[in-house]
């Protein structure tokens, strides 16, 4: 069946369905609330979106849905939960149920009137029925939803829901349980517990629940605590994490627990984070996120002392002597350059130590790269072909890979920048989210590419360059000594000029400014690099110049000439002024006799065509004629130059014309009065 044919099925059975993407979010204009049981919707849905896929909107549907994602080791939490209910795994085998596209399980159940749902039985184990579950025949990132054989709603009953996966909605007492006043937080405790919000992911959809659960304790301030911690998140959706809020029921949990939560990321993420008691101090935890510390202007103003001046240096860590610093670093290149490749070549060279352009590497170094442009398996393919073509051996090798690092962020909607309040901000929760996970890898290094892909578009210009930088110095606030290089592409105007100061990136000018590094590379004509370095490029070669119109930490360094030679760079060493110019003025003369020469040709072959003309004044042509023929090259004083040399080397002959030539032309006066024509030496023609 087509995803249209089994929404319709879907329908019939009295479900309600909405059309969902591969990445299973809906697509445009058809959310949750939205969803739709009328035959001809969905008709007129899916002749809009015949590609979407099919989700079903669990509590509309009277379902509720326990989701096993084995990723997450849901399988483990299951087989345990059936372990100690023999009842429960028999009812979970009873049911409707789905394989889905990441090797997990979806369990069908009938809802229960009056009764509320928790949002997981624990790890890996998710409980849908305030939101929507993609169905089968849809495909997903990693494959498609089916049916499991024989277990399908057509094929086997579909189960009430067990008592297992609900808790009473009310208590005995027909109230709604509560926290007393005498537990909730005070003001300071909720300002704790906002800072202690910002060192945790609420992507996870566990430690979503959890988290929840834990601050419903604390009621009107726990809900808009976890709607703020919530919206933090690409997956936010208001009314879902509403509904979800609603259906907690806290047992054996308290608000309190939030600062374990902290405690646990903060140790990973930063593993000098302190605890007293149960409670985070705010200072403690802002002192980790020096842009959300508040500004400079709440403290008095410090004056300068002897020991801060002794202790201040000049410039960041050096990676590469007067190249590269630990710092922002903006490179720019039109598209198709090799820029991502030179940067891998860069990445091995660094990785072992050796000199990067025959600058000096101060201490090999660790780079990763971020990438939405490049996959890991594309990035790892052209790193095995240069560590080949290098010739490195396995030792080399191994060091190599435990220095270099991808992230795939292709087609992920990851942006180092973010809209709050309509101003463009660093997105923070990305932010530490990448902090946390590239921690361990202890990087020197790490490359945006490339940076449209990291920003917000280029609608805002200089907004969002602003934000980019302020993202990466965040950053480099989190890895002490570590660059981070944002490659950027060159705007149209730019790149056919051939321009390389700083401001040939597209867009604004917020981002070469507030970087202290930019460079720009481009790729030189073949006869541009001869004249550089006297290299002539072959078949499979190029020429590159690295430019480096910026660097804030040294003297101005000269451009950088790079001969690629299939998956190899190599720098070379540009010629002195005299010796470029003798090159120059060799290429000019090349030139220009290859264009004489073209000439030169050219009258040749016209000559040669004009012979078989019908028309005599063609077949027997003047000078005039023949300059002015089809297919002739060249400027009109270089054709006449070219025909007066071939006239005299004999090349082209001027005969006269015979008098039966004569009587071929209509009239005398068609002659012009001449009585030579021009023609090809006998043995030419």
């Amino acid at each position: 069946m087509t995803a249209h044919e089994q929404a319709q099925a879907y329908a019939a059975k009295g479900w309600h369905v909405l059309p969902v993407g591969k990445n299973k979010a809906p697509v445009a204009g058809y959310g949750l609330h939205s969803s739709t049981k009328d035959p001809e919707t969905i008709k007129t849905i899916w002749h809009k979106h015949p590609d979407a896929g099919v989700a079903i909107s669990c509590e509309a549907s009277g379902l509720v849905v326990l989701d096993c994602d084995p990723r997450n080791d849901g399988e483990v939490t299951l087989k345990k939960l059936c372990a100690d209910d023999p009842a429960f795994a028999q009812i979970l085998a009873s049911t409707a149920q789905v394989d889905t596209q990441g090797d997990g399980k979806h369990f069908y159940f009938l809802a229960q009137a009056g009764t509320l749902y928790p949002g997981s039985l624990g790890q890996g184990l998710d409980i849908k029925h305030r939101g929507y579950v993609v169905a089968p025949p849809s495909e997903g990132q990693s494959g498609q939803y089916r049916w499991t054989p024989r277990k399908s709603p057509w094929e086997i009953a579909i189960a009430m829901a067990p008592p297992q996966i609900s808790r009473p909605h009310k208590t005995a007492s027909g109230t709604q349980e509560s926290a007393s006043d005498s537990e909730l937080p005070s003001t300071a405790q909720v300002e704790e517990l906002r800072a202690a919000l910002h060192l945790i992911s609420s992507d996870d959809r566990d430690t979503w629940i959890s988290v929840g659960m834990a601050l419903k304790t604390a009621n009107a301030k726990g809900k808009k605590l976890w709607l703020e911690w919530s919206a933090r998140s690409n997956k936010f959706e208001e009314r879902d994490a509403t509904n979800t809020w609603e259906s907690f029921r806290p047992a054996g949990t308290h608000w309190k627990s939030v600062f374990t939560h902290a405690q646990s990321a903060a140790d990973a993420f930063v593993g000098r984070l302190h605890v007293h008691g149960k409670r985070v101090a705010t200072q403690v935890i802002l002192s980790q996120h020096p842009q959300r510390a508040g500004s400079v202007l709440d403290a008095p103003i410090k004056p300068f002392t002897e020991a801060e001046a002794n202790a201040a240096q000049l410039h960041p860590r050096m990676l590469v002597e007067d190249y590269l610093y630990a710092d922002l670093r903006n490179l720019i290149a039109a598209g198709g350059v090799g820029k991502t490749t030179m940067l891998l070549h860069e990445a091995i060279k660094g990785a072992l130590g050796l000199p990067i352009w025959k600058k000096k590497v101060q201490t090999p170094f660790t780079t990763v790269i971020i990438t939405k442009e490049d996959s890991r398996e594309i990035l790892i393919a052209r790193l095995k072909c240069m560590m080949d073509q290098m010739a490195l051996t396995a030792a080399e090798r191994e060091t190599v890979f435990a220095r270099v690092w991808a992230v795939d962020l292709v087609g992920e909607t990851f942006k180092l920048a973010e809209f709050s309040d309509r101003i463009l901000l660093p997105h923070f929760g990305n932010l530490d989210k990448l902090i946390l996970r590239c921690k361990p890898l202890k990087p020197d290094r790490i490359i945006f590419d490339p940076l449209m892909s990291f920003s917000v578009g280029e609608g805002h210009l200089n907004d969002a360059e602003q934000a980019v930088v302020e993202a990466s110095r965040y950053l480099m606030r989190s890895f002490p000594g570590c660059a981070v290089d944002v490659v950027h592409h060159t705007g149209k105007g730019n790149a056919r000029a051939g321009t390389t100061d700083q401001y040939s990136g597209r867009n604004g000018s917020a981002l070469p400014d507030g970087s202290r590094m930019v460079a720009v590379l481009i790729k030189m004509k073949p006869d541009a690099f001869y004249e550089a370095t006297g290299i002539k490029l072959g078949m499979g070669e190029s020429g590159l110049m690295l430019s480096l119109p910026k660097l804030s930490y040294c003297a101005q360094q000269p451009d950088v000439y790079i001969h690629r030679r299939d998956y190899l760079f190599e720098a070379v060493d540009p010629l002195d002024k005299a010796l470029r110019e003798a090159l120059s003025n060799e290429n000019k003369a090349a030139s220009k006799n290859a264009t004489l020469d073209a000439t030169r040709q050219s009258l040749l072959q016209a000559l040669a065509a004009l012979s078989y003309a019908d028309d005599p004044r063609d077949r027997y042509p003047s000078s005039t004629r023949l300059l002015e023929a089809p297919g002739v090259m060249g400027k009109s004083t270089s054709r006449k130059q070219e025909l007066e040399q071939l006239l005299a080397i004999g090349a082209i002959l001027e005969s006269p014309l015979s008098d039966k030539q004569i009587a071929e032309f209509p009239s005398k006066s068609s002659l012009g009065g001449r009585m030579t024509y021009l023609a090809l030496p006998l043995d030419d023609v």
